[in-house]
Order: structure tokens, then C-alpha cells, then sequence
């Protein structure tokens, strides 16, 4: 019997010895597979985070071309404004033949200025009806030239 309880024990521990062997084996099998997956998660995010970092340059580069753009923009836009500027100044006979004319284009188009001859040094701005443009005022001269 003592041989039986022998063989007994020794196939308890056999058994025990290759349980505990399976589950270091399943262990280690689901550590190396939770190993891997942490690895796989972490090259996962690092490629994650290189793609997120170009498209941030990519933005960053796209931003400032267009910012430059817009500024090339606006310098060639007043750059025209200013040249079409000076050649009207420079068509027109000058700065001040040019603010004359801009001054004059400013005036109402209901401004009136009636200017009679009186005789030497001496201007009336009372004109009669008839003498309100250059045609009525030649009438009047005429008029005036036959009496």
C-alpha cells in the first residue's frame, strides 16, 4: 500500500506539476500577447502623433502662404490705386490742377454762380431772369449794345 500511496502522490504531483506549467505557460502566453498589443497600441499612437504633426506644418505652411498672399494682394491692389492716382494727377497738369478738378467735380450739380459785369472793378450777383446761362447774358448784351 505504501507504494500505492506512493505512485498515488507522485501522479497528485505530477498532475499539480503540469497544471502549474500550463497556467505558467497560459500566462505567459497572455503576457506576451498583452506585450505585444500595449506594443502595437504604442507604435499605433506614435504613428498617430507623427500624421497629426505634418498635417499641423501642413496647416501651418498653408496659413502662412495665404497670409502672404493676402498681402501680395493688398500691395499690388494699392500699388495699381496709387499709380492710376498719379497718372490722373499727371494727365489732369498737377497736384493742383487735379484738386481743382476733383473740387470741382465735388460741387452740387444745383450750384449756381452768376457773375454780371458792371463796369469796372465791380461784379453784381443779382442777374436778371434772362441772364442765368451764357446764352441769355449774350441776349442781353445784345440788348444792351443796341440801346
Amino acid at each position: 500500500m505504501n507504494q500505492l500511496a506512493e505512485l498515488q502522490s507522485d501522479v497528485e504531483k505530477g498532475v499539480r506539476e503540469v497544471a502549474a506549467g500550463t497556467e505558467k505557460a497560459v500566462a505567459e502566453v497572455r503576457a506576451d500577447g498583452e506585450k505585444q498589443v500595449a506594443t502595437l497600441e504604442a507604435e499605433q499612437l506614435v504613428a498617430v502623433a507623427a500624421i497629426e504633426r505634418q498635417v499641423a506644418e501642413l496647416e501651418a505652411q498653408r496659413t502662412l502662404l495665404l497670409g502672404q498672399a493676402d498681402a501680395t494682394v493688398t500691395q499690388l491692389t494699392r500699388e495699381a490705386a496709387a499709380d492710376a492716382l498719379k497718372q490722373n494727377v499727371d494727365a489732369i497738369g498737377g497736384a493742383a490742377a487735379y484738386s481743382n478738378y476733383q473740387f470741382a467735380n465735388k460741387l452740387s450739380d444745383s450750384f449756381n454762380v452768376f457773375i454780371r459785369y458792371a463796369g469796372p472793378g465791380t461784379f453784381w450777383t443779382d442777374l436778371p431772369a434772362g441772364a442765368k446761362n451764357l446764352s441769355g447774358m449774350a441776349d442781353l448784351k445784345v440788348l444792351d449794345a443796341a440801346k
